[in-house]
């Protein structure tokens, strides 16, 4: 019995490929082979290639001239990480590994799952406004200075002041400096 082929876009893709490349044998052998290395080993486009002795630049040319070729690279890769990912989630589910399944939640969801995330998240938030920290700021150098010029003249907000996030930054600094003293 004969199998039928099947018309999925891939198919068309390599279809396209081949017949564009028709006149081209060894540059569609090449390009075979580097489809097929990434796809079986998800190393890069420029790294597949050299293991088919075709140069950056001839690849670029390539790719430039059947823009087909880069589409299917984008694809193998695609197909590589998927095949990873099941992986993934069949010792994440199957297997019950939760050191995977934590992985994966970190990867897919990391606003809500990576603690990396969640403290540079933390960094941008002030705990409290700018305007508190200046004027617990103001309070702190008027009193440990009584004759510094901030316990006269200084009576601007945060606002009129325009402060920086790096400013708030060092502002939530001191007002640490301050309680904690």
């Amino acid at each position: 019995m004969i199998k039928a082929m099947e018309d999925t876009p891939l198919e068309r893709l390599l279809t396209v490929i081949e017949e564009k490349l028709a006149n081209y044998p060894d540059r569609l052998r090449a390009v075979k082979e580097i489809a097929l290395n990434i796809k079986t080993t998800g190393m890069s486009t420029s790294d597949s290639a050299l293991l088919s002795r075709v140069t950056d630049d001839e690849l670029a040319e390539w790719e430039v001239t059947i823009p087909e070729i880069a589409v299917l690279f984008r694809l193998r890769r695609l197909e590589h990480k998927q095949s990873l990912l099941r992986t993934l989630y069949t010792q994440a589910t199957v297997n019950n590994d939760v050191k995977i399944t934590q992985y994966l939640l970190e990867k897919n969801f990391s606003d809500e799952f990576d603690s990396s995330v969640k403290r540079e998240i933390a960094k941008k938030k002030p705990s409290e406004s700018n305007e508190n920290v200046l004027e617990e700021l103001k309070d702190f150098v008027r009193s440990s200075a009584p004759q510094s010029p901030v316990s006269e003249t200084s009576n601007h907000t945060a606002d009129e002041l325009k402060v920086s996030d790096s400013s708030s930054y060092f502002i939530s600094d001191l007002h640490g400096i301050i309680h904690h003293e």
